[in-house]
């Protein structure tokens, strides 16, 4: 019976390092995302940034008690060939001791920040991969995606786009829908979350606090649609395939006193000398008018 068990699980130290290795991808994968920011000092993040970052890229699975950590820094400290930590600072400083190790893969992926949403898939290439509902065929002409109705297509060479079909949307839907933890939503969540995943629904379905990682889940699917498509016609995917986005900036409230304040000044422009003669001013404006 023992070597029956023996055959049937793998070594203790095979799963250690397995388990270790997995680790070490995730520090590394959150440098990658740093260093894509464009930061000049991508390399060093606290703690507290450090496990956001990785709590994106696993939609919030992360625990580092899978490590048999009790805290996120106890964690950190099993990883010395990767990162060294400062504890000096508050919170601590992490640092990856070899920039290298974060390099972009020989793949040529780009890769986005899950949690930046300044920066998009250029959006004529967003919308030939999902937009399956117009029915439009889009067509690579001089570097852009351009739609075009299908019975319009006059050359029957042209590069057509990888456009999914609504089944693979819903494959992606389900994906993230099986990757959350419903102990880490609130009841009315879970039941918002599956009603997004079974309707087809919009990102504006999403409970508030995935919604974020479902949009740079969504993001990552579409370059990885699209790298596989430039690289099957030995194509070179567009180095503008993700461009930051100029944030629209929220119009300034106006502020109340100076609302009033025109008001008044627009109605003594137009008083009769009646009317000012019988205006009343409180004493304490004039005497701030006569400094």
């Amino acid at each position: 019976m023992a070597d029956e068990v023996g055959k049937q699980q793998p070594p203790a130290r095979d799963a250690f390092q397995a388990q270790h290795a997995r680790g070490a991808e995730l520090i590394t994968a959150a440098f990658r995302l740093s260093r894509d920011t464009g930061r000049s000092d991508w390399q060093r993040m606290t703690t507290a940034v450090l496990k956001n970052r990785i709590l994106d890229l696993t939609a919030k699975a992360f625990d580092e008690s899978a490590w048999n950590a009790r805290t996120f820094q106890g964690f950190v400290t099993q990883f010395p060939e990767l990162v060294s930590l400062d504890a000096s600072t508050r919170p601590p400083t992490v640092e990856l001791t070899d920039p290298q190790v974060a390099s972009p893969p020989a793949d040529g992926m780009t890769h986005l920040l899950p949690d930046d949403p300044a920066r998009r898939i250029r959006r004529d290439l967003w919308n030939a991969v999902l937009d399956y509902a117009s029915g439009s065929a889009y067509v690579l002409r001089e570097g852009r995606a351009i739609a075009v109705a299908p019975q319009e297509l006059t050359n029957a060479d042209e590069l057509w786009l990888p456009t999914i079909e609504p089944e693979v949307l819903d494959a992606w839907r389900a994906e993230f829908h099986d990757q959350l933890a419903p102990d880490d939503l609130a009841p009315a969540d879970v039941l918002q979350l599956r009603a997004w995943r079974d309707d087809r629904g919009s990102d504006r379905m999403l409970p508030g606090a995935v919604r974020r990682t479902w949009n740079a889940r969504l993001k990552q699917h579409v370059l990885e649609r699209l790298q596989r498509w430039y690289e099957a016609r030995g194509l070179q995917l567009p180095a503008d395939v993700v461009e930051s986005v100029s944030p629209t900036p929220r119009p300034r409230e106006a502020d109340p006193t100076e609302q009033l304040r025109q008001l008044v000044q627009r109605c003594v422009a137009t008083m009769t000398r009646a009317e000012l003669e019988d205006l009343r001013l409180p004493p304490a404006a004039i005497l701030r008018s006569a400094r």
